[in-house]
């Protein structure tokens, strides 16, 4: 098995580890509605919990800060095996988490914490007929739904993630759109469009990042969670061998964990993918100047890893 040395998507000097790669299928991928193992980190010496931070005397003590998180290697949560892909060839829209939380990496199902409204947001959306639970996850291809991570090892928050290590799961992500053939890929979390905008941006034909830089300058924010917040349909589209498209939007995360949104404003985002994927079914979205993502060699250069790993295992 494979061995990858992460040390270098560590922010502080001197942090490394190792991450063993298991996501490799043996076989070519099922046609079907399949779910997929994601890569999870090796099983290395265990690390105790997290402790919460205290003071000396709580009593006197003033009202605690909210915790922050840091950067966590791999080995940090060795003991958490990550959650499955559940996907569908040629899906009406393939959804985008930022990685496992350890309460869905615990159980083995997307955005299962309690306090994520993921379920409530596609249901009260109109994007699922009833309200799913998170053990239903599996379910999603039938509704022509997929469902993945953009990296598959989990953590407490996004924070103990390095942003080289999401910028470098973006060819894997590639590689899966180039597989299903979503018409639409919708990012539960803005942070995760920042990650894949900074790659797409440098293999994007006709892109100048200046002229980008200076229309989102130009955006007056309202304050709500809308097309002013970076909510909507973006720029970018891959275009698939047999001429259809794939397109992006970016939604609100939907953990408990961002408040920064209130529920009913995530809803009313939401609300707006699915009116824009059911305009894309109906080909009511003009594509012409969207950015055409060159994303073909960001799906081989996976390929080609997927295909080392096979020969190792």
């Amino acid at each position: 098995m494979k061995t990858f040395d992460l040390s270098r998507f560590a922010y502080k000097s001197g942090v490394s580890s190792n991450y063993t790669s298991k996501y490799a299928a043996d076989g070519e991928l099922a046609r079907s509605a399949t779910a997929t193992t994601p890569s999870t980190p090796s099983s290395s010496a265990s690390t105790p919990p997290l402790a919460r931070s205290h003071t000396e005397n709580d009593a006197a003590a003033p009202k605690a800060k909210k915790r922050k998180y840091a950067y966590e290697p791999p080995e940090t949560f060795a003991e958490l095996s990550g959650v499955p892909d559940f996907m569908t060839h040629d899906c009406d829209l393939m959804l985008v988490g930022i990685n496992p939380g350890r309460t869905s990496a615990t159980l083995g199902h997307h955005f299962a914490h309690p306090s994520n409204a993921f379920y409530s947001c596609l249901y009260e959306s109109g994007l699922t007929p009833t309200k799913l639970r998170p053990e239903q996850d599996r379910i999603l291809p039938v509704l022509n739904y997929s469902i993945t991570n953009l990296n598959h090892r989990p953590t407490v928050t996004q924070s103990q993630l390095s942003k080289a290590e999401s910028r470098a799961m973006v060819p894997e992500l590639c590689w899966k759109v180039h597989e299903y053939k979503p018409k639409l890929v919708a990012f539960v979390g803005k942070s995760i469009w920042d990650d894949v905008y900074y790659v797409f941006k440098s293999n994007s034909s006709g892109f100048d990042y200046r002229v980008d830089k200076k229309k989102k300058a130009d955006v007056k924010r309202s304050g709500d969670c809308d097309e002013t917040a970076g909510f909507l349909l973006q720029k970018f589209k891959i275009v698939h061998e047999d001429g259809t498209e794939s397109l992006f939007f970016t939604l609100p995360s939907t953990s408990g964990l961002v408040a920064t949104y209130q529920k009913d404003a995530k809803v009313r985002a939401f609300t707006r993918c699915k009116e824009t994927l059911d305009k894309i079914k109906e080909g009511g979205i003009d594509t012409k100047d969207m950015h055409v993502v060159d994303s073909r060699k960001l799906a081989d250069s996976y390929a080609e890893k997927l295909q080392q790993e096979n020969k190792a295992l």
